[in-house]
């Protein structure tokens, strides 16, 4: 889990703003904090000195961020697994109090009833009532640690940090090792598999992806905010060798919305991926009972095409339909919903009015969607849903294939 906005540094520039990453120049303050939680191995949680840590560092919110992280390295460990659940001697001792002394023991009483709680709770320390509580805990080191490591580990936890709590992110690509059709490619299905929506376009030469959930149904802005990061930050370490990039986050911040450069090639923290990234939700989604149902009469259906790009307009197509040695590109219109449905609609007239060769493209759409796609110069088929079977107008579909596939 990320750190949270409490702890978050923000740097503002103009009308926006940049994150403070931690680098080389600061492996010195590192260190003293590895040093504390080093003194502290095999002590009781509540003896690691957090305000001893905020004193350091100087800043209490780069020092809170720091303790979050500090946790890959040092956990709590019970030193011994207890003879009886500590919540049960708990209870007894309670019971105990309550029977001898009605709820109180006087000060000059407490260590006669020390001495008869561990003889009638059978434990040789008091502290074995509290052995479950975090703080009675030992710290231990779980892995070794060096100021790199909880450099990138920070920075890591800044990226994520952000991502979490975006409504919106926006990548920006000129050039580098990948190409935009690629890139495209992998980030539409990365979305994908997350159940997430985007907007790709080419403006000035540039690949522009806006990467964002399903807000206008499903709830608050930055409820999709763990899926983003996961997304973005695979598609970080595949353009680290990459120069001339940048992500653009829009931050919810109480009431406000920040508008961040969380990251470019030219400004590349140190980072290292610090947990594991969220569950894919593809094999519960609509595309994956489509594309069964395809399987089912008869086609071959291929995943993730290469992307159709055209222009100004880039075009991420569901699936691939083969059939007898012909082929055209399958979209799915099926969470497609109000400005969203909008937006799609126009790129696919786009796609219809500035493609120079006819690109095959079939549109297969929820019943419900009709009002959102009027006459668009592509072929649109329109489902229905039944519990979980969706039925595909089998004629339709192989009259429009067979009229426009290739």
């Amino acid at each position: 889990m990320s750190f949270g906005r409490r702890n978050l540094l923000l740097r503002r520039i103009e009308k926006f703003y940049v994150p403070i990453y931690l680098d080389s120049s600061h492996t010195d303050l590192v260190k003293e904090v590895i040093s504390i939680y080093e003194s502290c191995i095999g002590k009781p949680l509540h003896m690691l000195d957090r305000e001893l840590v905020i004193q350091i560092v100087g800043n209490e919110k780069l020092a809170g961020g720091l303790i979050h992280v500090m946790r890959y390295f040092y956990r709590p460990r019970r030193p011994k697994e207890p003879k009886v659940e500590p919540r049960k001697l708990r209870l007894r001792a309670f019971e105990l109090v309550n029977r001898i002394y009605k709820g109180f023991v006087p000060s000059s009483k407490r260590d006669e009833f020390l001495r008869f709680l561990k003889k009638e709770l059978g434990i040789e320390d008091e502290l074995d009532i509290w052995a479950d509580e975090e703080e009675e805990l030992l710290l231990s080191r779980v892995k070794e640690v060096t100021p790199e490591d909880v450099i990138k580990a920070y920075n890591f936890e800044v990226i994520d940090t952000i991502f979490t709590y975006a409504k919106e992110v926006t990548l920006q690509y000129s050039s580098g090792d990948l190409t935009k059709g690629y890139l495209a490619k992998i980030i539409a299905r990365e979305a994908k598999r997350k159940g997430l929506l985007y907007d790709m376009y080419i403006k000035d030469d540039r690949l522009i992806v806006k990467l964002y959930g399903p807000v206008e149904v499903f709830g608050k802005p930055t409820k999709y905010g763990e899926r983003i990061s996961d997304v973005m930050i695979k598609i970080i370490q595949m353009l680290s060798s990459s120069i001339d990039w940048e992500i653009w986050a829009r931050v919810q911040f109480k009431r406000s919305m920040l508008r961040v450069l969380v990251i470019s090639g030219e400004h590349m923290p140190s980072i290292e991926m610090h947990r594991e990234v969220c569950n894919d939700i593809y094999d519960s989604t609509l595309e994956k009972r489509i594309e069964d149902s395809l399987r089912s009469i008869g086609f071959k259906v291929i995943r993730e095409p290469e992307p159709i790009v055209l222009r100004t307009t880039i075009m991420v197509p569901d699936f691939i339909i083969e059939k007898d040695g012909r082929r055209a590109y399958l979209e799915v219109a099926g969470y497609w919903r109000d400005k969203y449905a909008e937006k799609k609609a126009l790129k696919l007239i786009q796609l219809a009015k500035t493609s120079s060769r006819k690109v095959p493209i079939i549109v297969l759409a929820e019943e419900k969607l009709r009002r959102y796609l009027p006459d668009i110069g592509i072929p649109i088929i329109y489902y229905r849903s039944r519990g979980s079977k969706v039925i595909i107008p089998y004629g339709k579909l192989m009259l429009e294939f067979n009229r426009i596939s290739s």
